[in-house]
């Protein structure tokens, strides 16, 4: 439970605090942060606390007339909705005094002016609980008043990377970006500001903002994402099919900063979420995760975006997952003005209007649609002869590939018994019935370092 939210008997002549609270308002006498506290708790009670964080943040940065008031500001603001857990397991929160202690050498710390002793401090919050978005954001907050700009940048990506639609987040990243000057990517987080909607309170602030830094400087060029694969699985099994023969739909990417940001406008099929511009740290390989917001139960879904910009054209995975089940999307992006990549892949296309094939001798594979648990495997006696009998889920590629009409056929064994052998068809239309246990990446390109 956040810490603002934790109540304690209040003392005479004052009214019902937090468990924490005075604690933490001893540590400055730079900003009032009971009064902040209770401004957060009358605000939850109309909207959600999205909204209350960045309402509070505001009110406190509108008395301030320097640079490090702004940051005290959002630190003091994490920390009213920093939560008082551990993990039990990754979805039970069990209550633990340990947190508000490191809270309160944290803040203090930053307060004397010692930003190292305060980075240690947030630092050595419990792994269980470092994901949760509030310690990077507080990291970074710690980092910027420190003038390490590129770790700042490193802890505010990391946090948008825990839970992407978030107000709070996109506001404290996007000003530190005008701060720094980074005029395009402070357009991109306030743009998702604008977005994901806010308080009427707060409208004006959103709209002004977005006006200040418009997405139209964002350098967009016009691209084109070129689908590859689609796979996943659940207790019902796995299964892949082939989507190289779908067609290419347009998306728009700028790459900022010298290179190593990458913003873009129609990545993200697994994202169920306003329009976002997702604003990718390319020089960390691109890894963007996202989720519907602090994982509670089981039903939440989180997934992640990677990419490779040293790839030409620039792979992109996308993996979502659910409870016990899980999806994954691979694909291709490039510039318009250029060829269909997928064109390398036509010589791995064994049979006319078949898959690209997965399989070499020597590969390993497993059953690959659902329901393996109870179907096994068919063999047959010869390339869509008659069948000879059933084995296990695992086998091995000995020989082959023959084809027939769409299918591509290999001659394998059980990897448990080499005297159970026979043949098997790769691939069901579009779909395949063999996965390569060794590797189901996008086949490497002949354009491709």
């Amino acid at each position: 439970m956040p810490i603002c939210l934790r109540r304690v008997r209040p003392g005479a002549g004052r009214p019902a605090a937090t468990g924490g609270v005075d604690a933490i308002a001893a540590t400055t006498a730079q900003l009032d942060f009971t009064v902040a506290c209770q401004t957060y708790q009358e605000c939850l009670a109309e909207s959600g606390f999205a909204v209350c964080e960045l309402q509070t943040l505001v009110t406190l940065e509108a008395n301030c007339d320097d640079g490090l008031c702004l940051l005290r500001s959002g630190l003091y603001t994490a920390a009213l909705g920093l939560p008082n857990p551990s993990y039990a397991s990754p979805f039970m929160l069990e209550n633990t005094s340990a947190l508000p202690d490191i809270l309160i050498a944290a803040l203090t710390h930053f307060e004397a002016g010692d930003y190292a002793a305060a980075l240690a401090a947030y630092q050595s919050i419990t792994v269980d609980i470092s994901y949760h978005h509030l310690v990077p954001l507080s990291l970074g907050l710690v980092s910027e008043a420190a003038g390490d700009v590129a770790a700042a940048r490193g802890y505010y990506d990391r946090a948008l990377a825990q839970v992407i639609a978030y107000p709070f987040a996109f506001y404290v990243r996007g000003r530190f970006f005008a701060r720094m000057g980074f005029a395009e990517e402070a357009a991109a987080d306030f743009a998702n500001l604008l977005n994901l909607g806010s308080d009427p309170e707060l409208v004006t602030l959103t709209e002004e903002l977005a006006e200040t830094y418009p997405v139209e400087q964002i350098p967009f060029e016009q691209w084109m994402a070129y689908p590859v694969y689609f796979e996943g699985g659940s207790l019902d099994g796995n299964w892949a099919s082939d989507e190289s023969q779908l067609e290419a739909y347009p998306i728009e990417i700028a790459i900022v900063s010298s290179g190593e940001r990458l913003i873009t406008r129609g990545l993200g099929r697994l994202i169920d979420k306003p329009p976002l511009y997702l604003n990718l740290a390319a020089q960390f390989g691109g890894i963007y995760y996202f989720q519907p917001g602090y994982v509670y139960d089981f039903d939440d879904w989180t997934a992640s975006i990677s990419l490779n910009l040293a790839t030409q054209p620039v792979v992109v995975t996308e993996e979502g997952f659910g409870y016990e089940s899980g999806a994954s999307a691979s694909y291709l992006i490039a510039p318009d003005n250029e060829p269909d990549p997928r064109v390398s892949f036509e010589t791995l296309r064994l049979c006319p209007n078949g898959v690209i094939s997965r399989l070499t001798i020597g590969d390993e594979a497993s059953w690959g649609i659902a329901d393996y648990p109870s179907v096994g495997w068919t063999i047959f006696d010869l390339p869509n002869g008659n069948p000879i009998g059933e084995f296990d889920w695992k086998i091995r590629v000995v020989g082959g590939p023959e084809c027939i009409d769409d299918q591509a056929w290999w001659r394998v064994e059980s990897t448990s018994d080499d005297a159970l052998n026979g043949w098997a068809p790769e691939n069901e239309g579009k779909s395949y019935l063999l996965l390569n246990n060794n590797s189901t990446s996008i086949p490497e390109m002949a354009s491709q370092p």
